[in-house]
C-alpha cells in the first residue's frame, strides 16, 4: 500500500508506527486537540493497514540471514580492495568471515597427547581419524620405527 493520500493521516500512521501514543501523534499530525478522535483514527481501516504495512517493511529489513551477511561481507571486501583504500588485510578478514559463515572453515580445538602415551587401540583410532584409509600404512611405518635399534653413538663419534 502506498502512502495515504491524506497527508495528516499518513503522518499520524508514521508517528504511531514509530511508537508515539495516538493522542500525541494526532496533535503532531496537524489535527486540533480532541480526546476521542486519535483513538477513532487508529481504528480507520486505511490507517490501520498503513501502520501494518510499515511494521511489515520494518520486520523485513530486520531479518538477518546468511545471505544478507554474505552480501555485507562482500561489500566490505570490495570496499577494502578499492584502489583508493587498498586494505588487503580487511579484504582477507571479510573473505575468511564469509568462509566461516558458510561452513568452509571450521576451527578445531584438540588436546594433543603424545603418541607414545597412547594404547594400541587409541593409536589405531587416532590413525584412522587422521589418515583415513591410509591409517594401516602409517601404523605399519610407526611399528617398524619402534623395531629399529636405537643408535648408541653420537654424531661426533661418526666424524672421528
Amino acid at each position: 500500500m502506498p502512502a495515504l493520500p491524506n497527508a495528516r493521516q499518513e503522518r499520524f500512521a508514521c508517528l504511531v508506527y514509530k511508537g508515539l501514543p495516538p493522542y500525541r501523534a494526532y496533535a503532531r499530525s496537524g489535527y486540533a486537540h480532541n480526546e476521542g478522535n486519535p483513538y477513532r483514527l487508529t481504528r480507520n481501516e486505511r490507517v490501520r493497514s498503513r501502520i501494518a504495512e510499515l511494521q511489515r517493511k520494518a520486520a523485513m529489513r530486520a531479518i538477518v540471514s546468511k545471505e544478507s551477511i554474505t552480501e555485507e561481507l562482500e561489500e566490505a571486501r570490495l570496499l577494502a580492495m578499492q584502489s583508493d583504500v587498498q586494505q588487503p588485510g580487511a579484504a582477507v578478514q571479510a573473505s575468511n568471515a564469509k568462509a566461516k559463515l558458510h561452513g568452509l572453515v571450521v576451527e578445531k580445538t584438540q588436546e594433543l597427547r603424545p603418541i607414545g602415551d597412547m594404547s594400541n587401540e587409541e593409536l589405531q583410532a587416532y590413525a584412522i581419524e587422521q589418515f583415513g584409509d591410509k591409517a594401516e600404512l602409517v601404523l605399519a611405518m610407526f611399528k617398524r620405527s619402534e623395531e629399529l635399534p636405537v643408535p648408541t653413538h653420537t654424531a661426533s663419534d661418526i666424524q672421528n
